[in-house]
């Protein structure tokens, strides 16, 4: 999958905290290496933020602390 298209499917979810689950479903991958690989090609190139292993953000859309917090 492009990275374009993964960038409007984030902005179509309209989620601030995203997991590797969530990559997951957008990619339509399992394969752990692969969710990594891409995860960090998002933040690469900007479209979201790591907080965590496994755990990033929308730049675009920042969280409050709390709601990072409680992911």
């Amino acid at each position: 999958m492009k990275m374009l298209a993964i960038f409007k499917a984030i902005q179509a979810m309209d989620k601030k905290i995203f997991t590797i689950a969530d990559i997951s479903k957008i990619i339509g991958s399992s394969n752990e290496n692969t969710l990594y690989k891409t995860a960090e090609k998002l933040v690469r190139n900007g479209i979201l933020s790591r907080v965590c292993k496994g755990v990033y953000i929308n730049p675009n859309q920042p969280p409050e602390i709390f709601e990072i917090a409680n992911q």
